[in-house]
């Protein structure tokens, strides 16, 4: 019925937010990692979308990300 769809949360330590979440009643609904140059990057949604009225993402930054192959808009000369 309109508002947001997700609500993305940046942690430090993806695995331990993600287990105090389960262990809160939670579920991962979809995950990934092996994001960035070293592979460090991890996301996880999770099932709170009944109580928080939207899905909350976690998400563990990469240390190092690869350079864009293109910037939008152009910047200026």
């Amino acid at each position: 019925e309109g508002g947001i769809q997700h609500l993305g949360i940046v942690v430090d330590d993806l695995d331990r937010v993600v287990e105090e979440a389960r262990r809160a009643g939670y579920e991962v609904i979809q995950s990934g990692r092996g994001h960035g140059v070293r592979g460090d990057g991890k996301f996880a949604y999770l099932s709170t979308e009944d109580d928080l009225y939207t899905v909350y993402e976690l998400i563990e930054l990469v240390s190092e990300r690869y350079p864009p192959e293109r910037v939008y808009p152009t910047p200026r000369p």
